[in-house]
């Protein structure tokens, strides 16, 4: 027992001398491996932190060149530092050198177990370690001050710069318009006094001593106060325009509408806006030119815009609801005169057909049902123009517009019906009614017409669109033969020859009219859909600003064409 007891433990010692044996020789392999690749790479970082340094160093003394800034004490510490890393450097190199050399001859020359060289360079792998953390703590050191005292400066200056270019541009702008905004002039100084105060920071001495995130700061809200400026330029000055030009215009337009309307429309539509503003139209407007007057637009612009076309919206309804008024009226008169004419009319041409069935008596048995009709229409005729028709205006008194809707699609079916009847008429003595159904057809035509011409002129004065010379004559020609034809259709003149020609003659001046307005029109319309459409980004693109103040100065004197010439040239020349 004690026998095998020995052999064991001779064992154990056995294989744990062979496995001390086994790591001692492993270590010395790796170590030297490692410490041979760990030279090889500080003295690769130490040759790319000198290689930077100079690089840096360049840039600075072209800025300090540039800039003529003389600042010996800030570019002696740096120069002191860029010779302490070189020294640094060099004794580094010198040590990693001597390091590796050894390294090298003991994997070379010597037998796993010669392990007293290996040992021997660790202390001075250590202190050449830590002459390569100094160095790159200096390295560190001019990096991070380069390119917070110079190369960030240098960065800001040109930016200062385009800020300062940009300044320049929209303070041109803005003096053509301070004539007709006076009021924004105040807000405009008080910017600018802001602006200039900020200049006095950016100077390239003081920005080099100042700490990065102020710089920051300061230039941010440069920035800021020019975003403002711009705001108040591009915003403002579609404000000013509808607040001083465009809704007063409206207003003056809507009381002399309403004054030859009922005044019971204008009280009630006032008694129902007060609950929102509490001010009648024009007092309102005084109330967003004050407003307008204190606005900071680089707050409250959302919510002064809102509150803007909320009014201008409010107007549009109350114009709208006049004009229904005005419409539904002036349809009534016109369609009760139609009524008692188509009314004569179908009498007239009723005696004519009570005339045909005497003469063909028993032949047009078929026909006696649509007579009947007849004689009901004619006594329903009566019965409405007695009742619904006088009714109307009591609607109008009470706002019901829904009830007018309602009385006048029932004015526009009975007078259809009347129509009919008169058609059926003609049906039944379509050799007698040849001529008259022609007249009737060229009356239709010249109608609609008048309904085109009409239109037409509508829309340019909406538009703002200027008529020439040759226009106003065309505009003259065309009223002249108009009045001409409703005259003697007044007079009954049956001339049919001489009614026909006329009416040819008016729509070839029509159409000849509708020819020259109507590219006008379109323009008239792209241009202040494109104008709208590109406010919104004026305040962050310069080039859509250009775009918007050329066609701005186009749209506010009527040159509609020359608008969407410069628009075309845009698109070929700037966008693509």
């Amino acid at each position: 027992m004690s026998f095998k007891l020995t052999i064991l433990v001779i064992l154990i010692i056995f294989f744990a001398l062979i496995l001390c044996f086994t790591t001692v020789i492993v270590f010395a392999k790796l170590r030297t491996n490692f410490l041979i690749t760990k030279i090889d790479k500080l003295q690769q970082n130490l040759s790319k932190y000198l290689k930077e340094i100079n690089s840096l160093f360049e840039q600075s003394n072209a800025y300090f060149e540039a800039s003529k800034i003389k600042n010996k004490n800030f570019q002696n510490e740096l120069i002191q530092n860029q010779l302490d890393f070189e020294e640094i450097q060099d004794l580094c190199s010198i040590k990693l050198i001597e390091i590796s050399n050894k390294l090298k001859n003991h994997k070379q020359n010597h037998n796993f177990m010669e392990l007293n060289c290996l040992f021997s360079i660790l202390n001075p792998y250590k202190k050449a370690l830590l002459l390569y953390k100094n160095g790159q703590i200096i390295y560190k050191f001019i990096k991070t001050t380069i390119q917070e005292k110079i190369l960030f400066p240098s960065k800001l200056m040109d930016y200062v710069l385009y800020l300062k270019n940009k300044d320049k541009k929209i303070n041109v702008q803005i003096n053509a318009f301070k004539i007709t905004m006076p009021f924004f002039n105040e807000q405009f100084r008080l910017i600018d006094e802001s602006i200039f105060d900020l200049y006095s920071h950016f100077i390239k001495e003081k920005i080099i001593e100042t700490n990065k995130k102020i710089n920051i700061a300061k230039i941010v809200e440069l920035n800021n106060l020019i975003i403002k400026k711009i705001l108040i330029f591009s915003h403002g000055s579609v404000y000013y325009d509808l607040i001083f030009n465009k809704i007063p215009k409206i207003i003056n337009n809507l009381k002399n509408k309403q004054s030859i309307t009922d005044t019971s429309l204008l009280q009630t539509f006032e008694s129902q806006t007060k609950c929102v503003y509490n001010e009648n139209f024009s007092k309102y407007n005084i109330t967003l030119k004050n407003e307008l007057e204190l606005l900071d637009f680089s707050k409250d612009d959302d919510n002064f815009k809102e509150k803007l076309f909320k009014f201008i919206s409010t107007l549009e309804d109350y114009k709208n609801n006049l004009q229904f008024e005005q419409t539904a009226k002036t349809y009534i008169a016109d369609t009760e005169k139609k009524l008692s004419f188509y009314h004569d009319k179908f009498l007239k041409k009723q005696l004519d057909i009570n005339s045909f069935f005497e003469k063909y008596k028993g032949n047009v048995d078929t026909l006696d049902a649509k007579f009947n009709g007849m004689k009901y229409l004619n006594n329903e005729l009566n019965k409405f123009m007695n009742s619904n028709i006088k009714n109307v205006n009591t609607y109008f008194e009470k706002n019901e517009f829904s009830s007018c809707n309602e009385i006048l699609n029932n004015l526009k079916l009975f007078l259809i019906e009347l129509k009919s009847n008169i058609s059926n008429q003609n049906n039944l003595d379509y050799e007698i009614s040849l001529y008259q159904n022609e007249i009737e057809h060229l009356k239709l035509q010249f109608q609609k017409l008048q309904s085109i011409f009409a239109y037409l002129v509508s829309i340019c004065y909406q538009l703002n669109i200027d008529f020439s010379k040759n226009d106003l004559t065309m505009i003259k020609d065309i009223n002249t033969l108009q009045n001409q034809i409703v005259m003697n259709n007044e007079q009954d003149v049956n001339i049919n020859f001489v009614f026909k020609n006329n009416v040819l003659k008016y729509h070839k001046l029509v159409m000849n009219f509708f020819e020259i307005k109507a590219i006008e029109i379109e323009a008239a319309k792209l241009t202040k859909i494109v104008i709208q459409k590109i406010s919104p980004l004026c305040s962050s693109q310069e080039i859509m600003m250009e775009l918007y103040l050329k066609l701005t100065e186009y749209n506010n004197t009527s040159q509609y064409i020359k608008a969407i010439e410069h628009l075309d040239n845009f698109i070929k020349n700037k966008i693509n």
